[in-house]
């Protein structure tokens, strides 16, 4: 594990069920539960919004980037029967800045009698994209390509998609573009090469997936002895993978030949079972998430450290 003490900033309470997704941006972080709501933190000090959804249960979630250049763009939710949908965020929606709509605290401008009325933070925002049967079953991760434009799902349903997403200024919709169905069990992650010419995917078969996103063309590798695979990520140079291994306990490291895994690493044995994994943005620390224990631990990605299995 790297050197240096790590230490907990704060702790975001609320959630009544269980948590499937996170995403950080600008400051704040976006959470979807069991509990059948998506909220949003801010990072720095106290307070939250929260959307409630109707009693639909969100799985996943993920902010897309504003073509226009607006850092709040849509926020993506996958959900337990397989629909995707779509929400603008309160400051696209109303056109005022994002801290009168989604701060806790009121600014001046939003406490004056003549100011615009902002919308409850607590409404979701208008719904933009609605896909009713993305997957079979549920959504657990997307992934968005580095060019903005092309979006990858993973499901219980066994399948990776990849879709092409097409926006105006009044919606969203998601082109088809392939449907991986190698697996035989659930796939739990989906990642973009750097290039974003490839397409990995993790399945609870201990398969990892390899495709090329232009030709839907893609191999698997078995890549767990036993078990499920919850997490994989390309490193920046796009020429290994990292992968964090369920009942095996570990973190893998990869090098790739073309679209197969080869000779495979362990990085890290672990004493909790890994909920999820990702590098750090240099490709040189892995921080995985327990399963029981409540905590993240942080570990150096030397491959060199261990021989080969």
């Amino acid at each position: 594990m790297g050197s240096g003490v790590r230490t907990t900033l704060r702790v975001f309470q609320g959630h009544t069920a269980g948590l499937w997704s996170v995403v950080v941006r600008d400051g704040r972080a976006y959470t979807a539960a069991n509990d059948g709501t998506v909220r949003r933190w801010i990072l720095d000090r106290a307070g939250q919004w929260i959307w409630d959804l109707n009693g639909r249960e969100p799985i996943s979630a993920r902010l897309l980037p504003d073509p226009a250049g607006d850092t709040t763009g849509d926020l993506l939710i996958g959900f337990a029967d397989g629909a995707v949908r779509g929400y603008g965020l309160p400051s696209a929606i109303s056109g005022h800045s994002t801290a009168a709509h989604l701060d806790p605290e009121p600014t001046a401008a939003t406490a004056a009698e003549d100011a615009p009325v902002a919308p409850s933070p607590n409404t979701p925002g208008v719904l933009r994209l609605e896909v009713p049967a993305a997957h079979g079953r549920a959504v657990l991760r997307f992934a968005v390509a580095p060019d903005g434009r092309t979006l990858a799902t993973a499901s219980y349903d066994n399948t990776a998609r990849v879709w092409r997403i097409q926006g105006d200024g009044d919606g969203l919709s998601l082109e088809p573009l392939h449907q991986f169905k190698q697996h035989s069990d659930g796939v739990h992650a989906v990642n973009f090469s750097p290039d974003g010419r490839l397409l990995a995917s993790a399945g609870y078969d201990g398969q990892i997936g390899l495709f090329d996103v232009e030709t839907g063309e893609g191999k698997l590798s078995q890549a767990a002895e036993s078990g499920k695979i919850g997490a994989v990520e390309f490193t920046p140079d796009g020429s290994s993978l990292m992968t964090a291994h369920g009942e095996e306990r570990r973190i893998r490291y990869w090098q790739r030949d073309g679209l197969q895994l080869t000779n495979g690493r362990t990085i890290a044995e672990l004493s909790d079972w890994p909920m999820w994994a990702s590098l750090s943005p240099d490709g040189r620390r892995v921080a995985v998430v327990g399963r029981g224990a409540a905590k993240v631990t942080l570990h150096d990605l030397d491959p060199i450290a261990d021989a080969i299995d």
